[in-house]
């Protein structure tokens, strides 16, 4: 179930982390262009651009497929970069998703999430087992377990 729910909103997951929102041809022709130029150059699809409303210097690609592919970039890198710098930002993470390394990295963050609780929860289980109780069960003056070592 929880590869399901991640697998499937693993966009608007990031996008409530980093406070990102859409970003429209209309808002910013600079980035938008930018990101199309270089998308028709490769002859790839369009991803979606988001904008984090950060001063950070700071991009990143993700998604899990045509649909969802996304790059975001935050204000700073925006506003402070040039139009080469900021294009060569862009190529970058285009490639990301291109080779497609920002699926490999969604589906391994998931399956990082599965793993590590199920090890808590086989963690926590052991620790409260009966079997790591005294042989006994006998409890001490107050009322607790005594553990065996």
């Amino acid at each position: 179930i929880w590869f399901l729910i991640a697998y499937f909103a693993n966009t608007a997951i990031i996008q409530r982390a980093t406070g990102a929102h859409s970003l429209e041809r209309k808002e910013n022709k600079r980035v938008y262009n930018l990101v199309e130029n270089l998308c028709m150059s490769q002859g790839m699809p369009m991803p979606k651009v988001n904008v984090i409303e950060d001063d950070s210097l700071n991009a990143f690609a993700s998604g899990i497929n045509n649909r969802t592919f996304t790059v975001s970039l935050s204000r700073g890198i925006i506003n402070k970069l040039d139009d080469d710098e900021l294009e060569g930002v862009i190529a970058h993470e285009l490639s990301h998703i291109r080779n497609r390394d920002v699926r490999l990295l969604i589906v391994s963050i998931v399956f990082v999430g599965i793993f590590a609780m199920l090890t808590e929860i086989a963690f926590r289980m052991l620790l409260h087992s009966p079997r790591s109780r005294s042989s006994s069960n006998s409890k001490n003056g107050n009322g607790i377990y005594r553990w065996s070592r």
